[in-house]
């Protein structure tokens, strides 16, 4: 990413101009998609039968808890969190990815 800031002609006496390069560095566990933020986890047999909790690392150092149940009903859960979970199965979590340009939104 390049940001760039044009030349300052004030009293002359201005700042030439500037180009900053921003270089993305690679995050220990997770993966940049766009605006998506991947993690990858694998989950044992047990677990996905008697249900887990599952901590995710986000880049502002918050840990997310994301739980499985084993239920397949979702009607018995109050919270679209706590979801079962099956082989290959992938959740999204919103709001909780990179910063969108030019507003609070996250991916």
């Amino acid at each position: 990413t390049k940001i760039k800031f044009s030349p300052s002609k004030k009293d002359n006496d201005g700042f030439p101009g500037m180009t900053f390069i921003i270089q993305e560095k690679t995050h220990e566990f997770l993966k940049r998609n766009g605006n998506d933020l991947i993690y990858q986890c694998n989950i044992t047999t047990k677990q996905s039968q008697k249900g887990c909790r599952i901590k995710l690392p986000l880049p502002n150092g918050e840990l997310y808890v994301f739980e499985t149940k084993t239920s397949l009903n979702k009607d018995d859960h109050d919270d679209d969190n706590l979801l079962p979970i099956e082989e290959g199965q992938i959740a999204t979590i919103y709001q909780k990815g990179m910063p969108i340009k030019g507003g609070p939104q996250r991916g």
